[in-house]
């Protein structure tokens, strides 16, 4: 096995079945994109392989990257990757709001695609996020951030 240094550290992941969200700690200087290119280039190996031989591009356009540059946005990120799988099953809750909190919740802590689970459900990927660093650079602790997610989940007039 070859060992490798890390690139990033990711804060917080949710794959949708269009698109996904990667929170990303760069530890070296352009790691992102590099990490960014591993995955694209190892998922189209995957799928081309797994699909008879396929080859080619598989990704339309290319990868969207939102620099965090203000104190607001720093905030708001980790609560829209957290909160973003909730579109599949209550559609135009960011307009409307939701009726019930807890079976967002609950649908969020059992949303196998996402670090959610792991972080608040009962998840086998512990390991991907780097939960202590995260807690860190946001100077809070699990369960401030819960109690933050969930005012900013009732707030009805939530524009993600």
């Amino acid at each position: 096995k070859i060992k490798r240094e890390k690139l990033v550290e990711i804060l917080r992941w949710s794959l949708l079945p269009n698109h996904y969200h990667l929170l990303l700690y760069e530890i070296e200087d352009g790691g992102a994109v590099e990490f960014m290119k591993r995955i694209g280039n190892a998922y189209t190996k995957y799928f081309n392989t797994k699909n008879k031989g396929r080859s080619g591009y598989l990704f339309q356009n290319s990868a969207k990257k939102v620099l965090v540059e203000n104190n607001s946005q720093f905030l708001y990120i980790p609560f829209y990757i957290d909160l973003n799988p909730l579109d599949l099953k209550f559609q135009n809750w960011k307009e409307t709001g939701l009726k019930d909190n807890k079976k967002a919740i609950d649908f969020l802590k059992n949303y196998e695609w996402s670090s959610f689970k792991d972080i608040f459900g009962n998840g086998n990927r512990q390991g991907i996020i780097n939960q202590e660093l995260f807690y860190d650079m946001y100077g809070i602790n699990p369960d401030e951030y819960e109690k933050e997610l969930l005012k900013f989940l009732k707030n009805p007039d939530i524009n993600l």
